[in-house]
This record gives C-alpha cells, structure tokens and sequence, in this order.
C-alpha cells in the first residue's frame, strides 16, 4: 500500500510516495516517487493534486463536500490505558484505601487523581484546566 510521506530536512521539508511491505519478516520502505520540496507548490497545485488522488481513487471531491464530515467529539484513549495498566500493575488502589480510611472525603478522590495523572502525561496544565479537558477522556 502507497503512502504521502513528508520528510523533514535541513533544507526543507520532502514529499515523497513510499510504500511498506514486509520481506523475510522485516518491515521495508520503498519509495516509488519524489514529489520534490513542499516549499515549491503553492497551496492551490496541492489541492489539485490531492482533487486528482481523490478522482483516481474513484471519489469526487464534490461527494466529500456534500457530506458536510464534521468532527464531533475526540476522545485521548492512550494515556488513560497506560493509568491505569500502572494502577493495577503497582496496587495503588490499595494504598489509597489506606491512606483514605481516616479522611472524609466526599467526592471521588481516585478518578481526579487518575485525571491529574494522565494529563500530566498528556499535555501539563492547571488543576483548573483539568476541569475543563476532562470530557477528552473516557
């Protein structure tokens, strides 16, 4: 399968079609085409070109404006599963409990860690900002 491939260099970025394939069980790139710098197209001969990929593929782009695609919602999966592979994988559950048992705590005190964990991971920010980025995991 033919992938678009940019290439950071030092004297610009690179466009190339490349493809993966598999030989004696490695993973191998070959590239089948250099498009040249990306500096040297202006933004309207890339829209062509992507217009005519579209066309080769068989799908107008006329079909994919009368779609009206929008995104609805992102959610980030990878840190919360990496959380909580080390909560099970180092107890802490446990050693919240303990710690827990004299306090009066009324809200839950091992999800608001869990989010502070992950968004520190993710992107650092406030505890404020935690609040409001909470919706983007699940």
């Amino acid at each position: 399968m033919a992938y678009l491939r940019i290439e950071q260099k030092k004297s610009g970025s690179y466009m190339r079609i490349i493809q993966w394939y598999r030989k004696d069980g490695k993973s191998l790139c070959k590239t089948l085409f250099n498009l040249g710098r990306v500096e040297d197209y202006k933004s309207t001969e890339l829209r062509a070109i992507g217009e005519k990929f579209l066309q080769l593929a068989g799908c107008p782009i006329e079909n994919i404006k009368e779609l009206g695609l929008k995104e609805l919602h992102r959610y980030n999966y990878g840190y919360t599963q990496i959380v909580n592979a080390l909560w099970s994988i180092f107890k802490i559950n446990d050693i919240i409990t303990k710690v827990l048992i004299s306090k009066r705590i009324k809200y839950d005190f091992v999800n608001v860690l869990k989010l502070m964990l992950v968004e520190r991971l993710n992107v650092p920010c406030s505890k404020l900002q935690n609040f409001y980025n909470q919706s983007e995991y699940i």
